[in-house]
């Protein structure tokens, strides 16, 4: 049986804003709105078409897709961002489908939290999440910069907050690295106030770059599908995460590690299991993305375009 093709959608329109684009594709029908935000290797001027990270796959579950991507390591902190999100809201767009879920990793997964409860998410998958770089409530991360002034007060501006109350969240982090582990705690201690715990996926020896080995151990399609439809076999999810000790960046992560950097034995081991699965040839090398062409004109439309969309 051939699949059922794709509907045509209600909208389909690249928003320009001051220092983002948003693209918006909502149809008649849709199981809900995915709204993704960009990490700071994927901004406006490395991609070259205008997609958001996951567009075309949450499209075929069914879900509406609201891309937010930066122009630069914005951290989503400008003025432009949250009154564009805000009027989102505001027209009732969201409401019009069964859910909400936003998605992000690192400076992404720092908007994805953040802007949850503006949106009223009901589903949130963070995938290295980053809390805030305020160093009055993060002192621990010093490893980041941004491109524009931050004002780091006012709503909207801390990711454990905005996580504290959404009824799913479902994160995965390296545990081993310092900072990616304190931001976790930060969420975790907001959560637990609030009587709510989560599902806290850990993938240790990958580093804070988490993304690339969920996407070539194949495991990121799969948590986006049971963060939407909240069965999280995390069971699963740890058994096929083994297979993290094929990555070269598992070892080079591991190497670089403080537990190991102190350890002649700890250095030994990771050496030598490095050689042999290089030996037996299943070790599968570290890529370093290249940056892509600069994108074609986005489009400048007014927002009731996109409040007239929805279901009929």
């Amino acid at each position: 049986m051939s699949a059922s093709p794709t509907p045509q959608p209600a909208l389909e329109k690249l928003f320009e804003l001051e220092h983002h684009v948003v693209k918006a594709v909502f149809f008649h029908q849709a199981r809900g709105t995915v709204v993704t935000f960009e990490p700071m290797t994927s901004t406006l001027d490395t991609m070259s078409t205008v997609e958001g990270m996951g567009e075309r796959f949450y499209q075929g579950m069914g879900f509406n897709t609201v891309a937010v991507i930066p122009r630069g390591q914005s951290w989503y902190r400008t003025p432009d961002i949250l009154k564009f999100l805000a009027q989102l809201v505001d027209s009732g767009t969201l409401r019009r489908y069964p859910m909400t879920a936003t998605f992000g990793f690192s400076m992404g997964a720092y908007g994805a939290m953040t802007y949850a409860a503006l949106l009223g998410a009901d589903a949130v998958l963070s995938v290295a999440p980053i809390t805030s770089l305020d160093p009055r409530v993060a002192p621990f991360e010093t490893r980041f910069n941004t491109d524009l002034p931050v004002d780091w007060d006012g709503p909207c501006v801390d990711g454990a907050v905005g996580v504290a109350e959404t009824n799913r969240f479902v994160c995965v982090y390296d545990p081993l690295s310092p900072p990616d582990d304190a931001h976790m705690r930060r969420v975790i201690k907001a959560r637990e106030a609030m009587g709510l715990g989560g599902q806290y996926l850990r993938l240790p020896g990958v580093g804070h770059k988490t993304m690339g080995p969920l996407v070539f151990l194949d495991l990121i399609k799969t948590l986006s599908a049971q963060t939407l439809s909240g069965s999280i076999d995390a069971a699963a999810f740890h058994r096929a995460a083994r297979a993290r000790r094929r990555l070269e960046q598992y070892y080079v992560t591991m190497a670089g590690s403080h537990r190991v950097r102190c350890s002649r034995a700890f250095q030994r081991i990771v050496s030598e299991r490095k050689a042999a699965m290089r030996r037996s040839g299943r070790l599968i090398p570290m890529v370093d993305p290249k940056a892509l062409p600069n994108v074609a004109n986005a489009e400048k439309l007014p927002w009731a375009v996109l409040a007239q969309a929805g279901a009929r």
